[in-house]
């Protein structure tokens, strides 16, 4: 049975605007009028005058930047402006959560004790929509960027119990359009993709960028090499995949897509790139040792019949390690393969997925899977990786995070925040399985603890 299209007041509970409504109404389509640019390399001029007008359909590009009238200004206080708290040895206090917890086709519980860890305010969180939530490698910062067009970085104090700052280290403010995409690197470096055109190198020390690179369209993804922070990717508007080295910004390599890029992923080793494609494709290359790429076997990611059959967008791409991709797709299913085999392991259903650029996430362990959905659940499963026969997972536990049903994100904390937290817990009864980060559209961060009571007998 298909999703249903998600539609009336409840899936548009989030966008306030005439503006933003008609955009999703309209499938998140979106012109972008490309100028002539000029890029220059030590090693190349690539030149795009008398360029037609480009148009693109990207999910990122759903809610783009507000006219300056109408954008919300940085008021009240800067970052700069507020004092920044210290890190307290305080005990964790874990607050009661009344979501609308409920079982489906599972035969035990693992998610009916949530507990609310901590809210965080989101500064300017009325124009950001559209939400990416990730974490540094070291688990200390985490990243809110956006449609808004800000990149806004907490610090993670695991000294203290693994609670996020409730201020703001760096709010990140120069994109000129929103944020697609945020990748970090082990050297605590951090790199941004807009629909503004530009990718921008930043330092999590200081607010300002450290470099830019403008590409003659709007850039989808970007991601570090694992390995070697040194190169990077990016996916851009005009279906091309482009390589780059730093501190040269030397370009070396271009790679044509077979459509819309609109998700790109490295394996843990940097061995395989994974490039989500519109049209329910992930392409995989096989990086080689000078860090080039190889054209290797491309996954289809859509259902057989019915109304989805001609594949949607890749919205999230997630290797779980050097055998597994789980793969999101805008018709509500989320994907598990053995890549390396082309077989489909496991597909899970039960979020509603049609228009946003919703992206699941696995658990450390690789035990669990999480997404969120566009009427405000999320939704939990356990990944069955080792299941020897292939088949669909309709065996899920959800919640919702908030009251207010919206667009909603989430992702799980690293094993060293959950660590964090069960020292801070005051209660030695208490185990802590794992912490969620949730955003809701428009909304502030919500940290919810999965704990369970340890047997003392």
């Amino acid at each position: 049975m298909e999703p249903n299209s998600s539609s009336g007041d409840e899936f548009f509970d989030a966008c306030e605007t005439e503006d933003q409504i008609d955009l999703y109404q309209r499938s998140c389509t979106v012109q972008y009028k490309a100028e002539a640019v000029s890029i220059k390399t030590d090693f190349q001029t690539s030149s795009f005058e008398n360029s037609p007008t480009h148009i693109a359909r990207s999910y990122t590009e759903a809610v783009p930047p507000l006219p300056r009238a109408h954008a919300m200004p940085v008021e009240n206080k800067s970052v700069h402006d507020f004092e920044i708290e210290k890190p307290k040895d305080q005990p964790v206090v874990l607050l009661e959560h009344n979501g609308d917890y409920k079982i489906t086709k599972k035969e035990f519980n693992e998610f009916n004790n949530l507990q609310l860890l901590q809210e965080i305010e989101l500064p300017h969180r009325e124009n950001n929509v559209i939400c990416i939530l990730k974490f540094s490698y070291d688990s200390r910062k985490l990243t809110v960027g956006g449609s808004n067009g800000r990149i806004i970085i907490f610090d993670v104090n695991l000294s203290a119990g693994g609670a996020i700052s409730s201020v703001p280290s760096h709010i990140l403010n120069e994109h000129n359009g929103p944020v697609t995409d945020i990748s970090w690197s082990r050297q605590n470096n951090l790199l941004s993709s807009s629909a503004d055109g530009t990718v921008k190198l930043w330092s999590s020390s200081q607010d300002s960028s450290i470099d830019t690179i403008q590409l003659p369209c709007e850039v989808s993804a970007v991601t570090f090499n694992p390995i070697d922070s040194n190169y990077f990717v990016t996916a851009s508007g005009d279906l091309i995949i482009r390589l780059f080295r730093f501190p040269d910004k030397i370009i070396e390599g271009f790679y044509q897509a077979p459509g819309e890029i609109t998700s790109i992923c490295y394996s843990p080793s940097g061995e395989f790139l994974a490039v989500g494609i519109d049209k329910g494709q992930v392409v995989l290359y096989q990086g080689r040792s000078d860090h080039k790429l190889r054209l290797g076997t491309t996954l289809i990611c859509r259902n057989r019949r019915g109304l989805l059959s001609g594949g949607k967008r890749v919205t999230g791409l997630e290797f779980m390690d050097e055998e597994h991709l789980c793969v999101t797709t805008n018709d509500s299913n989320i994907r598990l393969y053995r890549y390396k085999d082309n077989l489909l392991l496991q597909k899970y259903k039960g979020t509603e997925n049609i228009k946003f650029p919703i992206r699941s996430s696995l658990s450390e362990d690789g035990e669990h899977l999480l997404c969120g959905s566009e009427k405000g659940r999320i939704f939990i499963w356990n990944t069955n990786r080792s299941c020897d026969s292939p088949g669909k997972n309709n065996s899920h536990e959800s919640f919702c995070p908030r009251k207010k049903k919206c667009p909603e994100y989430a992702v799980f904390a690293p094993i060293k925040i959950v660590n964090m937290v069960q020292k801070g817990i005051s209660n030695e009864s208490t185990e802590i399985k794992h912490v969620i980060f949730t955003i809701g559209s428009k909304q502030n961060i919500r940290v919810f603890a999965n704990q369970s009571k340890l047997n003392n007998s």
